[in-house]
């Protein structure tokens, strides 16, 4: 018996700037498919989110009030948290579920990027929005087009809750510069870091590379020039049966948190010393057969890579390490299979052609003695997801209360944490949380690992709002080029034409 890749999982893939599974090196991201509403951002800010200072006043909580009684919290239809923190929530405060209403946008993140525009303009309830960090400083930022097609700012300033980055002395410092806009205003609050690490085939790290222990796989992928150590040795001891990692996405994912300068700056787009080195080494991972480029993501190659022995290990973040079935993990240890796909009444489904679509279907159960986990080579994350207050909320002291819930109260992330799985945005809540991971070997802990890469993360003030789109369309290039489709000299110009497409009211250095 076997199961489709639930939506969460899909949704998920939206955060991130990979290659997709297609063999044209394009974003499986909706922040890809969704640039109906990108290509809109003319004529907006640059993001600087960290550098700015707020001269916010925040409103006194005492005097907040709610005009109706429904807390109204927007998200996409896959977003699994939102039962999980309904439930939490209304157990730890009493609070009155049919009080709280979901208004799905979409079926996806990047779906309800443009979906939670079109939403705004009506007169539906809209108290709480929830955002793709891929994403979410658009809104943060209520970007001039974006605003334009509203008629006014799509969300407020948390301090018109009371709430203020103060407030949350323990929280990762870069959560905090993702939810910060160019005016130095707080205006997402997350409850989640996404801290990520290496995961990998501890069988075939035993039979090629003699490790025993995370600890020894550690001591082999410790910084960028071990892991390609490591990797030129199991190219040699699998004669190249054996990849280092799945995916040059994930190597980009990981290696972006690398930046030290921003995309954007005052308006003008120019390429980073890092993107640029990335594009070597991308290209020598792929020609010393460290990676397969071929590979793409959130597909039935991907998940099989790590099970049939094609590859060693993958980069993966803590919301992809639940184990639980639609994780990350969980795929990765179950595999997958192409199937027919039919529609509801069974019927085969056909594309424009006539021929018959296939789908990505996960198996029902997950191995248990295949995956262990350690660090990596550098500290990074990937994605998350931002409360922001929509500009219309009327319910604004429940609106306050969840928020701080979810971000302030520490004792309830820290249950929260262990219930769920989830890596929340406090060091102190995170302290001695552990986590008994179904899937690992030995139920590893992978907080165990997380809370100390968590700590390491530092994206300086190099944060815009800019950057999923940025990254998605540089590192669809970098796909290509490795790929043999596109030259190395055309990287740079192909990507500067697709972002200013993306964003006219940009420029781009020669």
């Amino acid at each position: 018996m076997k199961k489709r890749v639930l939506a969460a999982a899909l949704a998920a893939a939206t955060v991130l700037s990979l290659a997709g599974c297609n063999q044209g090196g394009s974003s499986s991201g909706a922040s890809n498919t969704s640039s109906g509403s990108s290509a809109a951002n003319s004529g907006a800010t640059s993001g600087e989110s960290s550098g700015a200072t707020s001269s916010e006043s925040p409103a006194n909580p005492d005097e907040l009030t709610d005009e109706d009684e429904t807390l109204s919290l927007l998200s996409w239809s896959g977003n699994e948290d939102m039962q999980l923190m309904i439930d939490f929530y209304c157990e730890k405060t009493g609070f009155d579920k049919n009080k709280i209403k979901v208004v799905t946008q979409g079926d996806s993140g990047g779906a309800a990027k443009e979906a939670y525009q079109n939403y705004l303009k009506g007169t539906g309830d809209a108290d709480i929005l929830y955002c793709d960090a891929g994403w979410a400083q658009l809104y943060e930022n209520n970007n001039a087009a974006m605003v334009a097609n509203v008629g006014g700012d799509l969300v407020m300033p948390l301090s018109e809750l009371g709430i203020t980055k103060d407030q949350q002395p323990n929280a990762y410092p870069y959560t905090l510069q993702v939810g910060t806009n160019a005016k130095g205003e707080f205006v997402g609050a997350t409850w989640q870091a996404t801290p990520g690490c290496f995961v990998y085939n501890a069988k075939l790290a035993k039979q090629y590379l003699d490790v025993e222990t995370p600890e020894d796989m550690q001591a082999l992928v410790k910084d960028w020039d071990t892991f390609e150590q490591t990797a030129a040795k199991l190219k040699e001891a699998s004669n190249g049966a054996v990849k280092m990692v799945c995916t040059e996405a994930g190597l980009w994912q990981v290696k972006q948190c690398d930046k030290k300068d921003k995309w954007v700056k005052d308006d003008v787009f120019a390429f980073t010393g890092e993107a640029e080195s990335f594009i070597d080494f991308a290209k020598k991972y792929t020609d010393e057969g460290y990676v397969d480029a071929n590979i793409g993501t959130w597909c039935t190659a991907w998940w099989n890579t790590l099970n049939d022995g094609s590859a060693l290990g993958e980069f993966i973040p803590t919301w992809g390490l639940k184990g639980t079935s639609g994780s990350m993990l969980f795929n990765f240890a179950a595999g997958a299979q192409d199937v027919p796909k039919v529609d509801d009444d069974g019927n085969p489904v056909l594309d424009d052609d006539g021929n018959q679509v296939m789908e990505s279907v996960v198996n029902d159960s997950a191995a248990t003695d295949l995956f262990s986990a350690c660090a990596g080579p550098q500290s990074w994350y990937w994605g998350g997801t931002y409360m922001c207050v929509a500009a219309k909320c009327n319910t604004k002291k429940t609106a306050a209360d969840w928020i701080k819930f979810f971000t302030q109260n520490e004792d309830a992330m820290k249950e929260y944490a262990q219930k769920n799985g989830d890596f929340m945005n406090s060091t102190k809540a995170m302290e001695g949380v552990t986590y008994k991971n179904p899937v690992l070997i030995d139920g590893q802990d992978q907080f165990a690992i997380l809370f100390n890469e968590a700590k390491k993360i530092n994206m300086g003030d190099t944060i815009t709002m800019y950057d999923a789109d940025i990254n998605d369309k540089f590192n669809a290039q970098v796909a290509d080029y490795c790929k043999g489709t596109v030259s190395k000299d055309d990287i740079l110009p192909n990507t500067k034409t697709e972002v200013i497409k993306l964003f006219p009211g940009l420029t781009a250095t020669e």
